[in-house]
């Protein structure tokens, strides 16, 4: 192949300052302080080269011009330098200093082809206040050019030979129509790859075993032949010209005894069929992987994905898994893609079976489609290709029977959700209020067995009605279970505000004396709360001081927030007591309960609460302790009771909050009963106890510890 010629372009910046007109009535300089004027001229020179450009293709008013400030800004750019000169005027002020760069381009830096050349100039220049300064800049061929040549042993011997020079910025394929022609490439290391076909059509593969090294400028001239008879070596020849002078590097090529098989993609045992498609029921974890065989090694892998869900999720289109980035490395491993692919590697495996996992039916087809094609090039340049499709289909769901006992005021229990083909942790409730919206309540899975999950579902309202399903992805079950909800029943007089008094006969020998006593109700046939105050409210016969020997255990006194508050205390009365003795004393620890005294315990409740909340004050004497218990029933069956007990003094008002521990969830509620009792120890008292009771009275009695208690609530959870 005879050498070609290459031109030189030379471009000139003047940086000029020019001076003012006589009749210019400003100062002598015509730039501010600090600056300079540019002005540019630019000539194309072609003297003799080695790189061949179409005639008439290197015109100085083509090329594209630039200046570039110290921060490598574009500053001032004119497409063409033509555009430049049209310009009224030609002079360019600029601020004084630099380094500016002067930068000149004929072409596509980027492109590979035929006529894909590229010419670039460049040149450093300072401005200079109030100086002129000359600047020049010749440009060059600044991509790379290459050829090839035949021997006569290839062109005698072969039907047919091409080959393929690439690198990471472009490719250029010499076929049989291009065999005696040069193109361009940007620079980068060359790889070259030949395929020759004999005359028994018999093909023939090799490639280069190292790149080749391409700089701007360059031009490569690879030169091929085989001996007479084929022993599987090419020799092969490369020239590259870097300057004026040439320098030729030669590099052996070693043969490879091709052809080899081609790369092979094979899916797994009991996943793809035949035609590449595998039916998963949606949420179960197929066998979908696919084994990578190429005998002359792995040069590169490809998987284009069309799936609308993996897209959402910011999977790339195009996965290339010889050059994965970071986040790209990420999205495979957060969403379970396993893959084991390695650059020269004759074996490696793609496994989408735990990426299928996630899919979800849906009754779109488009979106209901989720396929991957896979691309695979062993080192001959040989490829296997094949799309593999997994599509999603609807999962069964179902919901139990839900049972009356285990809906409460606030939360369904044990509502069990089943299917008989997908995963059971895929399935959650959904619930709709009459007249409402289907929605995903709050709740929690308490168990996954086989088929079923079991769920809490929690944070409804009381008092209503409610439809219950199964979801599972996109579907919902065709059973719906209707519940209604517990209503959240409180205590009546839950803040002690009613009171009853009255008065009792206390002695009658030398005349009668009467006490007060008092029950926390306004109205006696429908009172809530009734307390002991009879075991120390007895008819004394002995004269003497009232308070020792007959008083009322619980009374009330100021509340939380103003009004009422129940007061409990422990008394000790008897007929024969003073002010310092109480011979044989009736010990009452004050005690404040649902129902009557002396008759039945409890009241009529429907609902099952999760906690008993109270506000106490408690005077402990000696550490002795109060009690606070609930208890909710059906019938004689307790089916949730909770203590409380403590021996602390609080002189300021403190909420306690109790939890209900249920025994019996498959029962419903219908009496609650609670109360409350000031102390335990029926020794812990003292003589001449100073009081207030019933108010604003005070007494002095023979007494112990004091427990005060307020706004009582019922908590449904």
């Amino acid at each position: 192949m005879q050498m070609s010629k290459t031109k030189f372009i030379s471009l000139h910046l003047l940086l000029l300052v020019f001076a003012l007109s006589s009749c210019s009535i400003k100062e002598e300089t015509p730039y501010s302080p600090g600056t300079g004027g540019v002005r540019i001229d630019l000539t194309a020179q072609a003297p003799a080269t080695r790189a061949e450009v179409p005639e008439g293709s290197l015109d100085a008013d083509d090329f594209k011009v630039e200046i570039i400030n110290p921060a490598g800004v574009v500053f001032k750019r004119w497409a063409t330098y033509a555009e430049y000169k049209a310009q009224e005027e030609s002079a360019v002020q600029m601020n004084a200093g630099g380094p500016y760069t002067l930068r000149a381009t004929l072409g596509d830096s980027t492109a590979s082809g035929w006529d894909a050349f590229f010419f670039m100039g460049e040149k450093e220049f300072t401005v200079i206040p109030q100086e002129t300064v000359d600047v020049s800049a010749v440009c060059r061929m600044a991509n790379v050019k290459v050829a090839v040549e035949y021997g006569e042993n290839i062109v005698g011997e072969y039907v047919s030979y091409e080959t393929t020079v690439s690198s990471s910025r472009g490719t250029l394929v010499f076929d049989m129509q291009h065999k005696d022609e040069s193109g361009y490439m940007p620079p980068a290391p060359l790889t070259v790859d030949v395929e020759l076909v004999d005359k028994n059509g018999k093909p023939w593969y090799f490639r280069n075993g190292s790149q080749i090294q391409a700089a701007p400028g360059d031009f490569i001239t690879i030169r091929l032949n085989t001996d007479p008879v084929p022993a599987y070596e090419v020799g092969l020849t490369i020239t590259v010209d870097r300057t004026t002078n040439d320098s030729t590097i030669n590099v052996g090529i070693p043969s490879y005894m091709l052809p080899k098989d081609a790369p092979l993609l094979v899916p797994e045992t009991g996943g793809f069929d035949a035609e590449g498609k595998l039916s998963v029921v949606e949420g179960t974890e197929p066998d979908a992987a696919v084994s990578l065989n190429a005998v002359s090694g792995i040069a590169g892998c490809t998987m284009t994905v069309n799936s609308a869900y993996l897209a959402s999720l910011g999977w790339p289109a195009t996965l290339d898994f010889l050059a994965l980035s970071a986040d790209e490395k990420n999205i495979l491993e957060r969403d379970g893609l396993v893959y084991a692919v390695e650059e020269g590697g004759t074996m490696g495996t793609i496994d989408l079976s735990a990426v299928a996992r996630r899919f979800a039916y849906t009754e779109d087809v488009e979106d209901n489609s989720h396929s991957f094609t896979i691309k695979l090039t062993d080192a001959l340049g040989k490829t296997a290709e094949a799309t593999f499709v997994i599509t999603p289909s609807a999962a069964s769901k179902s919901i139990a029977e839900i049972s009356e006992g285990n809906v409460w005021a606030a939360r369904i229990e044990n509502v069990v959700l089943s299917t008989e083909d997908g995963d059971p942790e895929l399935l959650y409730p959904e619930v709709r209020a009459e007249g409402g919206q289907w929605t995903r309540p709050s709740c929690t899975s308490t168990s996954v067995s086989g088929t079923s999950n079991t769920f809490t579902i929690t944070g409804l309202t009381p008092g209503t009605c409610y439809s219950v399903r199964a979801r599972y992805n996109n579907g919902v079950s065709a059973d719906v279970r209707e519940v209604t909800t517990e209503s959240a029943q409180q205590v009546e007089n839950a803040g002690f505000e009613e009171w009853s008094e009255w008065e009792y006969v206390a002695y009658d020998i030398i005349g009668s004396v009467k006490q007060t006593s008092y029950g926390p109700y306004s109205n006696d046939g429908s009172k809530w709360w009734d307390t002991n105050n009879a075991e120390t409210t007895v008819k004394s016969t002995t004269p003497g001081n009232m308070t020792f020997k007959s008083f009322p255990m619980v009374s009330y006194v100021g509340g939380r927030n103003g009004g009422r508050a129940a007061q409990m205390m422990l008394i000790a009365v008897s007929n024969t007591a003073t002010s310092w003795s109480a011979p044989i004393p009736t010990v009452g620890f004050g005690k404040v309960f649902t129902g009557v005294f002396g008759g039945v315990q409890g009241r009529s409740f429907a609902s099952r609460p999760s906690k008993l909340n109270f506000w106490y004050k408690y005077s402990s004497f000696e550490s002795d302790s109060f009690k606070a218990y609930i208890s909710v029933k059906n019938g004689d069956t307790v089916i949730g009771e909770a203590t409380y007990s403590s021996s602390d003094s609080r002189s300021e008002w403190t909420q306690m909050s109790v939890d209900i521990a249920y025994s019996r969830t498959d029962l419903k509620a219908d009496t609650i009963y609670i109360e409350f009792v000031s102390a335990s120890d029926s020794n812990k008292w003292q003589y001449n106890m100073s009081i207030a009771y019933g108010g604003d009275k005070t007494a002095n009695v023979h007494g112990g510890s004091i427990l005060t208690v307020d706004d009582i609530e019922l908590i449904y959870e």
